[in-house]
């Protein structure tokens, strides 16, 4: 048992040698008349988080919730809006974790800063002022937790999070649009249907003397009766679709530097859809071919109203390979379709017009329309805009 007994201050020696420890582990501030973040960084170091990491991805996190802008940086050829747009739904999460680690540093350095007060012989002399002075300046949450937060953003640890939750987001289904279009095919003879294949093997790189390939481009042509653009269906990583600059960096860079090619080589889905009535068909062929590169004929699949997936219900998964997008001139060259950027921007007023209330005469989309009655003999009539649906 150990022994306590009372010196003439009134402290037990156990209380005594607890002080005299404390004074010698307890550090000495140098005095400054002015108290400011930089003396703060300097003294109170070893409080400061050494990696702080404000922005926490769970695993179950990725980017389905915001397609759309994604389609956008697609088209853009830049990541910035979509970073930007990211960093936005995280806002409340690093404004709670900013908020953690504020607490936390505080408390440390008050903490510290009691220990150095009760070390002190002297509590009303000018180290016991400056002791007081650095307490107020850390109890400041308009200038001191400003200057912390601003630590914290510059030794941010999170990485790159757009970068991150691509990885986490199954690859979207795409389509690359060849600029080829076709009529109606149910009243076509041999002939067309000859002319129509050549066009397809000129437009793929594909051997039309090939009997099989011919009988399966006959067979896409025949069942796509109602006539479409030819495209190309594949799945790729969101990170390829944006080719960055010359440097690789692909935030902000304004989409000037862009692919020249985009290489099929393996199993593709070939398709010929209709993106005005929703109607189409498509086949698994075998492809090698460099085709030249415009960006306005690349497109998420799901961001179009008459898409692959809603018209077939089918998955964004095609099971095919991927294409390479390349800097390399190609071996087929291929036109910008502007009906594909015209189609886009049509959507887009009529959705816009959608959500603010009304409707668009002449939109056949029946979602977009709120108040559709029946007129007789099956034909349908929206009273507000007078988009009439004719029974056929």
């Amino acid at each position: 048992m150990n022994n306590v007994f009372f010196s003439e201050n009134g402290l037990t020696s156990t209380s005594a040698n607890h002080v005299a420890n404390l004074a010698m582990e307890t550090k000495t501030l140098p005095i400054q008349k002015e108290i400011d973040w930089a003396y703060i960084e300097e003294h109170f170091k070893k409080h400061l988080p050494y990696r702080p990491q404000l922005t926490y991805i769970d695993y179950r996190d990725d980017l389905e919730y915001c397609m759309k802008q994604v389609a956008e940086a697609v088209e853009k050829n830049d990541f910035l809006d979509l970073e930007n747009f990211i960093d936005e739904s995280y806002m409340e999460e690093r404004w709670y974790n900013e908020n953690e680690y504020w607490e936390a540093f505080q408390k440390n350095v008050l903490d510290e800063l009691d220990d150095m007060y009760e070390a002190l012989d002297d509590h009303y002399g000018a180290e016991a002022d400056h002791i007081e002075a650095v307490r107020q300046f850390i109890e400041d949450e308009d200038d001191c937790k400003e200057c912390f937060r601003e630590y914290l953003w510059e030794h941010d640890d999170s990485g790159d999070v757009c970068k991150e939750l691509m990885d986490k987001t199954d690859n979207p289904g795409m389509f690359y649009d060849l600029n080829e279009w076709f009529d109606e095919t149910w009243c076509w003879d041999s002939k067309v249907y000859g002319e129509a294949i050549k066009r397809i093997c000129k437009a793929l790189g594909l051997n039309i003397k090939d009997k099989k390939t011919r009988d399966t481009l006959y067979e896409l042509l025949a069942n796509a009766s109602g006539g479409g653009n030819l495209r190309i269906y594949f799945n790729c990583p969101i990170w390829d679709l944006v080719s960055g600059d010359e440097n690789g960096c692909k935030y902000g860079t304004d989409g000037k530097y862009d692919y020249k090619s985009i290489r099929f080589k393996g199993t593709f889905m070939v398709a010929i859809i209709n993106m005005w009535e929703g109607s189409g068909f498509t086949e698994d062929m075998e492809l090698d071919t460099s085709i030249q590169f415009n960006r306005e004929n690349l497109r998420i699949s799901k961001q179009e109203t008459y898409s692959y997936e809603r018209v077939f219900g089918a998955y964004s998964d095609y099971k095919v390979d991927t294409p390479e997008f390349s800097f390399q001139e190609p071996d087929c060259k291929v036109e910008p379709n502007g009906e594909l950027v015209y189609h886009q921007k049509r959507e887009d007023e009529y959705n816009k017009t959608y959500r603010s209330g009304k409707c668009t005469c002449g939109d056949m989309n029946m979602s977009r329309h709120r108040h559709i009655v029946s007129v007789g003999w099956g034909d349908l009539r929206c009273k507000d805009c007078g988009t009439t649906w004719y029974c056929d």
